[in-house]
Formats: C-alpha cells, structure tokens, sequence
C-alpha cells in the first residue's frame, strides 16, 4: 500500500512538473516570436546587423517549442503510468529549453539593445545586468546545469567558459569585428553542443521527485 501512495505522490508531483514546464515555454516561446516579428519590422537598412541576433531568437523560439511539445507528451505518458518514460522526456525538455532556449535569448538581448540605442554605455549596463544575472542563477543552484553536471570543477569550468563566450560575442558585435564574431559563434555553437551532450550522458541517473 505504501508503495502504491509512493508511486501516486511521484506521478503526482511529476504532473505537477511538467504542467508548470509547459506553461513556461509555452510563454517562452511566444516572447521569442514576439521579438523576432518586432525585428523583422526593422528599416531594410538594419537588418544586416540584426543577423547574429534573430539566428539566436529563431533557435531559441524554436528550442522552447519542441521543448513544449516535449512536455506535452511527457504529460500523456503521465496520463498511461509512464512514469520512467516521462521522467526522460522532461530531462530532454529541461535541456533543451535551457541550453538552446534560455542561453541563446539571454546573449541575444544586448545586442538587440545595442542595435535600438546608440549607447555603449546603455547597451554595456545592459549587458552587465544580464552576465551578473546570468552567473547567479547558476551560482545559487538554480539551473538545469546543475542538476546533470554534478562534478563542482567542471561545472564552473563551463560556466567561466559561457560566460566568457557571452563577453566576447557582446564585445564583438558592439565592436563589429566580422571575423570574431564568426568564430564567437561557431565556439558558442559547440559550447551549447557539449553542454547538451553532456546532460545527454548523465540523462540515466534517477531523479528523486519525492525527495530531490
């Protein structure tokens, strides 16, 4: 019998999971067209330095809409007592709507900025906001980053590495240095490869809903 309550609260707090996933990236993904409609909008003019940008905003909208599609059927596995088969779906949905989600629409912001107000000193507040944030909520546990790599040294060794890398793309693009920006690009592409990756190889180790 206690077992069978054990199995209810874990399925119970697994839909409790996924509904508020879903319910997140769903808004995520509607904030994301949003700005990339609004950016498209743009003088013909500027749209040749709203590139870089509208390629993260297209991969990010796209990155939470899976990830809601993800959710979704994680729910219906739910639904059938699935609860292991869920459990996966919401690691590949927790993963994707972070890394390709979340980080790509936090480095795309100020460059947008940057392109809208003709301040450095605005666009690099801005900028300063969004790293600080960004390292707190890693630094104060909350990120999916976190939950999968679980070895302190490589943790902050990745987080140094995409917080350098989200200076060097800002600075580069503020500074309109193509090569760097190109090669900035093409480092984050694989930053965001090895970070999935490695969640994908740590995807088998148990995730314990009733106590976690």
């Amino acid at each position: 019998m206690s077992k069978s309550i054990e199995e209810e609260d874990k399925l119970e707090l697994l839909m409790d999971e996924t509904s508020s996933s879903l319910s997140l990236t769903s808004i995520m993904a509607m904030v994301s067209f949003f700005f990339i409609g609004l950016l498209l909008q743009t003088r013909e003019g500027s749209l040749a330095t709203l590139k870089m940008p509208l390629l993260y905003l297209f991969v990010s909208a796209f990155a939470f809409l899976y990830s809601t599609l993800i959710y979704a059927n994680a729910s219906g596995n739910i639904a059938r007592l699935k609860d292991e088969l869920a459990e996966k779906h919401l690691i590949a949905g927790n993963i994707i709507s972070e890394f390709l989600g979340v980080y790509l629409i936090v480095f795309s912001m100020p460059m947008i900025i940057s392109n809208y107000i003709d301040s450095l000193y605005f666009s690099a507040t801005v900028f300063g906001f969004g790293v600080t944030g960004f390292w707190l909520y890693h630094q104060l546990g909350y990120s999916i980053l976190q939950r999968y790599v679980k070895n302190a040294k490589l943790f902050y060794l990745l987080l140094f590495f995409v917080v350098t890398i989200y200076a060097s793309n800002f600075f580069t693009y503020i500074f309109s240095v193509d090569l760097f920006l190109i090669v900035t690009s093409v480092i984050i592409f694989f930053t965001v490869v090895i970070l999935v990756g490695y969640a994908i190889y740590c995807r088998d180790e148990k995730i314990d809903y009733l106590h976690k």
